[in-house]
């Protein structure tokens, strides 16, 4: 007789009978009442990744690309369906019709094209996956209102099926690919830029200046589409049909090791999270390995408990930069320094362009935080937290909890 049930194991059986119960009532459900949490549980088997393009052609028209990898060991049988929408409060379609249909072996991979049309007042597309008879859904804001409309092409790593990619690594090859063969256009122009990220400010710091400066261009190069481009240095890249076309689009270009860091900054910069302002000026005006194992000493307490914790920690700020990475490094957005700091959220919902993040307190409440999806000519992904000062008992004792205090 089993006399202990980790509570891991229950909380991965609840998650997965909520997605399984899900599939089954999602029907009745409004879209704004959709959980998206799955997207950043670790206990899911898969990873999912997506990003999506609006483009004018002769219709309006959304673009999704869709990657699953990391399957686990077992068959799934996986299948995908889209809806546009004008509003979140809609019920999820009566009949999913689900066109696209694969069989998926472990350790397989699935890259797709999905694809949208979409009249001017519809702001929403709404994927449905369905996997092994479970569903998984996503909801993208595609409002002109709150994104800009796409260039002409898009890039994708030369030779991958990939097209998801919001990063790459110094020294990849890319391509610039057009949406639609019959784009009347023959190159795009592609910008470096510099520009001087800070980390993310905590969540009760409701004034403080958010101006981090303006871009500064370090190249513009004419790129012909489908004609190769090596990315020779890290930084923010911006590309647009011309000149003066307000489509933009952007990525990062990070070094070979990313999502992980490796070098001592690179470490240094994420502890501006768990550190004081004495201890993180002292780190960054040293920059030594001495300095930060001190800091973890300090910190976490032996290096029998400093062990763990540094890799639950560092683990997480590389997924941060895996998921939510953009035109900042992921670590460095409000979402990711959430996810560092908390863990993946017990529940998503959308409102509006608002993303609401749940996290379990105590047996019958919650901590919930408010993105607001921003407007920005460099990704269509940016999310800014609503900071509010009623945040701060809570976040000192995720610190606190962190530093073993």
């Amino acid at each position: 007789m089993l006399k202990f049930i980790s509570m891991k194991f229950l909380y991965s059986l609840c998650t997965i009978f909520l997605i399984f119960l899900n599939g089954f009532i999602a029907n009745a459900q409004s879209l704004d009442s959709l959980d998206l949490s799955f997207k950043y549980y670790q206990g899911k088997g898969f990873e999912y990744e997506s990003r999506i393009f609006v483009t004018e052609n002769e219709t309006r028209k959304a673009i999704l690309f869709v990657q699953l990898t990391n399957l686990s060991s077992s068959e799934r049988d996986v299948a995908f369906s889209t809806s546009a929408h004008i509003d979140l409060d809609e019920k999820v379609p009566d009949q999913i019709n689900y066109q696209n249909n694969y069989v998926l072996k472990g350790g397989e991979s699935l890259h797709l094209q999905l694809e949208q049309e979409l009249t001017d007042d519809q702001n929403w597309v709404f994927l449905s996956m369905r996997i092994n008879n479970l569903m998984y859904p996503d909801l993208f804001l595609v409002g002109e209102r709150f994104i800009f409309n796409s260039p002409s092409a898009y890039p994708s790593l030369n030779g991958s099926d990939d097209k998801t990619n919001t990063y790459f690594k110094e020294g990849d090859e890319l391509t610039f690919n057009t949406f639609h063969e019959s784009t009347d256009i023959d190159s795009i122009l592609v910008y470096q830029l510099k520009y001087d990220f800070k980390p993310a400010y905590p969540p009760m710091f409701e004034t403080f200046n958010q101006n981090e400066g303006g871009p500064e261009n370090l190249s513009t190069t004419q790129i012909g589409i489908a004609q190769p481009f090596r990315l020779d240095s890290a930084g923010l890249y911006q590309y647009k049909d011309s000149e003066e076309s307000m489509k933009a689009q952007g990525f990062r270009v990070e070094k070979s090791y990313f999502p992980k860091l490796q070098t001592v900054e690179g470490i240094i910069g994420p502890l501006r999270y768990i550190s004081s302002n004495k201890e993180y000026n002292e780190l960054d005006s040293l920059k030594s390995k001495k300095a930060l194992d001190q800091f973890f000493l300090n910190a976490f307490g032996s290096p029998g408990r400093a062990k763990p914790k540094i890799k639950l920690y560092f683990n997480r700020v590389a997924k941060a930069n895996y998921y939510f990475t953009n035109y900042k490094e992921g670590w460095k957005t409000d979402q990711g320094m959430l996810y560092i700091i908390l863990g993946s959220p017990t529940n998503i919902k959308k409102d509006g362009n608002y993303e609401i993040w749940s996290y379990k307190k105590g047996l019958n409440s919650k901590l919930s935080f408010t993105f607001v999806q921003v407007k920005d000519p460099y990704s269509g992904y940016h999310f800014v937290l609503i900071r509010k000062d009623e945040y701060q008992n809570d976040w000192f004792k995720a610190i606190d909890a962190w530093r073993g205090r």
